[in-house]
């Protein structure tokens, strides 16, 4: 993470990034000056022992595991804070709490700050948030809290609330600025949209940060996915019901 004490912006650094990308070989040479497509995908409390490229063998995650297997895992690589908004708000800036003006959970993120959506605009970048904002109390001379869309995301579709968040089948969502019903599994109405994003902009560079609330808080799925891992892990209340 970069403080303030470092004198460094997001601009800066996501410059510097494609940089060395250029100089690499990588998705911008000098044959060609298209700049990477970035995916920022987050599993809100995911443990390191949840996947299972590394041991879990009671389900399964495929997905991950390739992409893993394809890319590169950090395993030491540790979130800013213990809680949700701080530590979004830390990556989202690239500041470590002190610094970026979220140290706790009801913190909202200030206008001032510039995200990683705000630095990738003047490249050129299509910009988007599909999952969970989790604003916090307005600050000082607002009426209301930062919206994703104030802080260079185009597109946004999901919760900007965290206690809203808790809820896997929701009945209503945020589509750009506006509420309207929606019904469906989360995960897959984000997933849904984020496939329709990249299929849309995939001729131009684009920043698609996608904030799943799994695993966070409620346990409920589907009915078919309760159904497949049925039986498979020993219950410690098995009388409780799981929704789905």
């Amino acid at each position: 993470m970069f403080g303030t004490s470092q004198a460094t912006t997001w601009s800066g650094v996501v410059l510097a990034g494609l940089a060395l990308i250029a100089g690499s070989g990588g998705a911008i040479s000098a044959e060609s000056t298209r700049a990477p497509n970035i995916v920022l995908i987050v599993a809100d409390d995911l443990g390191w022992g949840d996947v299972s490229f590394n041991g879990r063998t009671e389900w399964s995650t495929p997905n991950l595991d390739r992409l893993a297997k394809q890319g590169r895992v950090f395993q030491r690589c540790y979130t800013a804070a213990v809680v949700c908004a701080p530590s979004r708000g830390a990556f989202l800036t690239g500041k470590s709490t002190i610094h970026s003006g979220v140290r706790r959970n009801d913190d909202d993120l200030p206008a001032e700050e510039v995200t990683i959506a705000e630095a990738l605009k003047p490249l050129g970048y299509q910009t988007a948030l599909f999952g969970k904002w989790h604003h916090g109390r307005p600050r000082a001379g607002r009426n209301d809290y930062i919206h994703p869309m104030d802080q260079g995301f185009d597109e946004f579709f999901g919760y900007t609330d965290a206690v809203h968040a808790w809820e896997k089948f929701p009945t209503k969502l945020w589509n750009g600025r506006q509420q309207v019903p929606f019904s469906g599994y989360i995960d897959d109405l984000v997933t849904g949209r984020a496939v329709a994003f990249a299929e849309k902009h995939k001729e131009r560079p684009f920043f698609l940060y996608l904030a799943y609330v799994a695993t966070h808080f409620q346990v409920a799925a589907p009915a078919e996915e309760v159904a497949r891992h049925k039986g498979k892990i020993v219950e410690a209340d098995p009388g409780l019901p799981l929704k789905g």
